[in-house]
């Protein structure tokens, strides 16, 4: 399920802002670890795939996507964002720029994942960043 597909990119880059080391061996491990609610992750072959794409993609390209975050982030800090919601912002980030997902459904899947893993604050946050970041790529592409 694509769901779970996003939780685990979700949790291998936010591993990843504290290593700063891919681990293949985490996605392994994350794909048949269960779920905080008991679920167990339900991952088909291109569910895999897709977590590997987004993984290696937003890991490989951080510094561009700490940038878009810092330019959209007015007031904050990059260094300050609390490192839940930057790996769901880089997520989405990738996921809007290059998969064929509606963007209504990667802001409501990111707002969810905020709402689940970050503060109270995050999930409103999460949505005004995307929103803004989906507002200013339609007024560069007219």
């Amino acid at each position: 399920m694509r769901r779970d597909a996003r939780k685990i990119a979700f949790s291998l880059i936010y591993e990843y802002l504290f290593t700063n080391k891919k681990d293949d061996l985490s996605l392994e491990q994350f794909i048949k670890k269960e779920d905080a609610d008991d679920t167990v992750f339900e991952i088909t072959g291109s569910d895999k795939a897709f977590i590997v794409d987004i993984y290696n993609n937003v890991v490989n390209n951080l510094d561009v996507y700490r940038k878009k975050v810092a330019a959209l982030a007015e007031g904050f800090k990059e260094e300050r964002l609390f490192k839940v919601d930057l790996a769901i912002l880089m997520m989405a980030f990738y996921e809007i720029d290059t998969k064929s997902t509606p963007i209504e459904v990667v802001i409501n899947e990111a707002v969810g994942l905020a709402k689940t893993y970050s503060t109270d604050n995050s999930a409103g946050f999460i949505n005004g960043i995307l929103a803004q970041y989906v507002k200013d790529k339609d007024t560069k592409s007219e």
